[in-house]
This record gives structure tokens, sequence and C-alpha cells, in this order.
């Protein structure tokens, strides 16, 4: 899949660029080491680095891929359309992920935390759906806007594109720039290690429960990029996930003892096998019943994602 390795490639090269300006200013430009004058482990210097990079070229890749027009990246409808659909997604997500949280504290893996003032919670809300829409907005454009759409196009089935979007989609989490023990500094330099390290986090069956949970989300997104047309859905249940999850990490704590706690995963103490389990319940009945609603996602939408993107008619 060559849209897949081009988008990874991408990624790898602007966590790679920002290691090598670090490593340039570390071993060159200072003599006391940056995270020492910053207060800033050094794999989070990688790791916001490379996100500023990716941020800052992403407009040049995706004009060098031919992806940088509305209807690439998922937003080729009227305002009206996108706003409704975002504010229906972002009751669907918040509604998803109550649900799932409801189960996860019946089960008991997490627990209210003791002492916790809810009189800040309003203002927390807020918080959390600007943060959420902001990596909403940004994640839903790069893997269900451009990547999807580079995938659509080399495909005349749907079904790579789904799975090759949500597989990068679910990877990508966990290719991060992992903290230096202090032991190793010594043998290896610390930067090197700490992107080999992000690479090896890929295949650490520690990550597996919360890869899958991630691939099946990325699914169901993908399935709304390809039943609406665009991605405005997508953003709104993205961002109500989002924001249950900082919701229930600044209200709620872990069980680390509870008898179910391998349903969740230490990546972020929610998303995993009972996420997994949940999120694929709706992508069946949704598969199974997509015909039964199929006219009124098109009449909501006016257009399917073939025919808004590939210029093929709804019902080819």
């Amino acid at each position: 899949m060559k849209p897949l390795l081009q988008f990874l490639t991408y990624i790898l090269g602007c966590y790679s660029l920002a290691a090598i300006l670090f490593a340039i200013i570390l071993k060159i430009v200072l003599i006391i080491p940056i995270d020492v004058l910053i207060d800033i482990p050094i794999e989070k210097l990688i790791q916001k680095g490379g996100i500023i990079i990716a941020i800052f070229g992403i407009w040049p890749f995706l004009r060098a891929l031919k992806l940088n027009n509305p209807a690439s990246l998922g937003y080729n409808t009227t305002y009206t359309l996108l706003l409704k659909n975002l504010l229906w997604g972002l009751i669907i997500g918040i509604g998803m992920l109550l649900v799932l949280m409801t189960v996860i504290m019946w089960l008991q893996l997490r627990f209210i935390t003791p002492g916790v003032a809810i009189n800040c919670m309003p203002f927390i809300i807020i918080e959390g759906i600007v943060a959420g829409f902001v990596i909403a907005i940004i994640e839903e454009i790069f893997f269900r806007g451009a990547l999807y759409t580079a995938l659509r196009h080399r495909y005349s089935n749907a079904n790579p594109a789904i799975l090759g979007a949500s597989f990068l989609y679910a990877i990508l989490h966990f290719l991060r720039p992992q903290p230096v023990p202090e032991g190793i500094i010594s043998e290896i330099d610390p930067i090197l290690w700490s992107l080999l390290k992000a690479i090896n986090a890929l295949f650490d069956i520690q990550n597996l429960d919360a890869l899958v949970g991630l691939f099946t989300a990325g699914v169901l997104l993908a399935l709304f990029r390809e039943r609406t047309g665009h991605i405005g859905l997508g953003v709104g249940v993205h961002t109500g996930w989002i924001l249950v999850i900082k919701l229930s990490h600044k209200y709620t704590d872990v069980a680390y003892d509870a008898p179910w706690i391998g349903l969740i995963s230490h990546y972020d103490g929610v998303i995993g096998w009972l996420a997994a389990i949940w999120i694929g319940i709706i992508i069946l009945l949704s598969v199974i019943d997509y015909g039964s609603y199929k006219g009124y996602i098109s009449n909501m939408n006016h257009t399917s994602y073939r025919a808004s993107c590939l210029h093929l008619p709804v019902n080819s």
C-alpha cells in the first residue's frame, strides 16, 4: 500500500528531523543539556518537535500528493451540513463513551477519585471540548481525510481504505519517543535510543489491547467518512470520545487490583479490550442495519464518499 508507506514515512521523517535538530543543539550549540535548561525530558522535546514540524510540513506534503483540496481532506460540503453532523457526532461520541465508562465503573475497573472537586467541572468540560475538537480535526483531516482519500482512489473497494487508514491511525499512537533510563545514557546516544524504543513500542505485546481498541475506533470513524462523504460526523464523535476520556482521567482513577483489570489498557485506562468489543458491536450493527438507514444518511448528507470524491454514482 503505497499511500500508507508515504504517510508513515512522513511521520517518521518529522520525528527524525526533530531528533537531528535537537542532537545538533545538544551536541554542538549547548554545553548544558537542553532538558536540564528547560526541564523537559528529551523524548518530550523530540515528540513535540516532530508534531510541530509535521504541522508546518503537512500542506507541502499534501500538495505533493495532490491531496490539498476540500474533497480529499473531507470537508467538501456546506458548513451548515458539517456543523449539523459535527453536533450529532458529538452527542453520539459522548453517549458511546458514557456507556463504556458506566460498564467500566460497574466492573470496578476505575473508581471516583476521593476528595475530587466538581465545582470546576463546567470549565473542564469546555476545555475538553476545545482540546478534543482541535485533536479531532487534525487527526480526522490527516487519517480519514487525506490518507483515506489516497487509499480510496487506489482501490475500487472501500475495505482497503478503511482497514489501512485505521491501522496507521492505531500504530501511530504508539510511535512516540520513549523515556531514556539514566543508566543507558553513557552507553548509547539518548536521542537514538529514544527513537529506536519508539519503533520497538509498536511490537510490544503489552500495547496489543490498546492497539486493537484504537483500530476498531478508526474503523468506525472511517465508516462515517465512507458513508457521509465528509469528516464532519467523525470529528464530532472523536471530540466526544476525547471529552469523556479527559473527564474520566480528571475524576476517576484506575483500580489496578480489580479482577477484570485486563479489560482496560495501561495506555490510558479506558481504551482496551472492553472498548474494542463495544465499538465492534456498534460496527457490526451498523453494517447489518446499513441497508435500512442508507437512504436517510444519503438524504442527510446528499452524497456518499464515492459520489463526492470519486465522481461515481451513489448506487453504483
